[in-house]
């Protein structure tokens, strides 16, 4: 009956924020539910930087438990100006740190965090939720809980989003170490984009002005002008944003991060505000471009963006915190020794993934990538294991709107031979069409053609279906 009871309460709370979008009124809860609970509510505005916050004070009105649950914007997690409340909300020795994944209130597309207080576990835990239920699961049943929880021996001040916490993450973090890193603005002018309004360009074709570079402008690794031009006389406006050879011009909104390099034939051209410019000074001495775009560069950089990037129905990242990010020295230009070494670093650490693996049934494994799988966003309808498509069975295939977008080859690492791996993956995708992948414990290994190319993508965490779907546009 109490699990009934909190969960009636959740499911309140959910149905008037959905009824009454964020300016609801919490103060007459159905006669139900303050029959059994007790509850107190707050409404309040952050330090005048209009934050509201949605603070629940329940208490159990039989067994007594007392919950505090703060419900807010995600942004609070990370964003330096609200470092002040992140301090105030660790020395009140907070309990747990939910994200809401996949809208869990329909009133707002904006991202949500649950902050709880309270005396059900010893251990702070970051998770997320997607429902009422495993809002219930997250604080009285744990070990049923159906995403993963991170429960960090240290805390950090400057970041409180549960995905900080993941041990993938920090493994990564900790092999960068080893590569003597450095911060991006140490080796690299970053340059912010300019804004431009509508006075700024030319409305004719006698008057061609400069190309204004927004972020549907990159394209498959492209510059691809459109017609936004900035007028002659304004050049002088926009020098810091006109472009040289060898810029890179990296996307900050959206969380799509998108990477180009500029080319001679690309100029004269004009950086928008929806576009950084990384600016490597002449003394570095290896390419900074070949490292943020390909390979394991590729995947680290996105995973670091992945990780500073925050805010409410627009992701973003802050031109401070990508000044900071911790890029490795490649010696000697040597990219291939850099992956060489990272990848054995990474697989020494994995090796516990790697045992499970090996020692463990089909079955099992399956178990283990799908949880992996719902851990990243996919919904369980989209997951279908041991399913025949065109007379071939197939371990895992992932769907989208009931099409299938990618299938899962299972190796144990014990059998795992790249090379018949690739032949088997090419005649399976020449008649599905679609990316195979492959799990060997460490990481995801995409695999995919561009006109009878084979492309890799490696992967730290199971791919996204944003992932996936990129890679499919990629092909097209």
């Amino acid at each position: 009956m109490e699990k009934e009871a909190y969960l009636s309460l959740f499911n309140s709370i959910k149905t008037i924020f959905d009824a009454n979008g964020f300016t609801p009124n919490f103060k007459d809860f159905p006669e139900e539910i303050t029959k059994v609970f007790e509850i107190h509510f707050e409404l309040q505005w952050i330090e005048k930087l209009y934050q509201p916050n949605f603070i629940f004070e329940i208490t159990h009105k039989k067994t007594k438990k007392y919950l505090k649950m703060i419900i807010a914007s995600a942004s609070i997690l990370s964003l330096s100006r609200f470092s002040d409340f992140r301090e105030q909300i660790i020395s009140e020795n907070f309990s747990g740190i939910v994200m809401t994944k996949r809208n869990l209130f329909k009133s707002t597309s904006t991202a949500l965090t649950i902050i709880f207080f309270n005396e059900f576990t010893n251990k702070k835990f970051f998770s997320s939720v997607d429902n009422t239920e495993e809002i219930y699961s997250v604080l009285f049943d744990q070990d049923h809980h159906c995403r993963k929880i991170f429960y960090p021996t240290e805390i950090d001040n400057n970041n409180l989003l549960p995905e900080h916490y993941n041990p993938t993450n920090r493994k990564i973090y900790n092999l960068i170490d080893e590569f003597s890193p450095r911060k991006l603005e140490d080796i690299a002018e970053i340059i912010p984009g300019a804004n431009a309004n509508q006075f700024c360009f030319t409305d004719s074709n006698e008057e061609p002005g400069i190309p204004y570079l927004r972020a549907r402008c990159l394209q498959n690794g492209q510059i691809l002008p459109d017609e936004k031009r900035i007028k002659k006389d304004l050049y002088s406006n926009y020098a810091r944003q006109l472009l040289r050879p060898g810029d890179i011009l990296i996307t900050k909104f959206f969380g799509q991060n998108k990477i180009v390099q500029v080319q001679e034939n690309n100029l004269p051209a004009i950086a928008s505000s929806m576009l950084v410019i990384i600016r490597p000074f002449e003394e570095l001495n290896f390419d900074l471009y070949e490292y943020l775009s390909t390979g394991i560069g590729s995947e680290i950089f996105k995973k670091q963006l992945q990780d500073i990037s925050s805010g409410n129905t627009v992701a973003s990242f802050s031109m401070k915190d990508l000044r900071n990010l911790q890029i490795p020295s490649i010696k000697n230009n040597n990219f291939s020794d850099f992956e060489s070494t990272f990848d054995k670093k990474f697989y020494d650490l994995q090796k516990m993934t790697l045992e499970y693996l090996n020692t463990n049934s089909e079955e099992d494994i399956c178990k283990l990538i799908k949880s992996e799988l719902l851990d990243q966003g996919w919904n369980a309808k989209d997951i279908e294991v041991e399913k025949t498509i065109n007379s071939i069975r197939l371990d895992i295939v992932l769907m989208d709107k009931e099409e299938p977008i990618a299938f899962f080859e299972l190796k144990k690492p014990s059998h795992y031979e790249k090379e018949s791996v690739k032949v088997q993956l090419l005649n399976i995708q020449k008649s599905l069409k679609i990316p195979g992948i492959l799990t060997l414990g460490s990481y995801y290994e995409v695999y995919y053609f561009i006109q009878d190319s084979l492309k890799i993508r490696k992967f730290f965490a199971a791919p996204t279906k944003k992932e996936i779907l990129s890679i499919i546009k990629e092909d097209m």
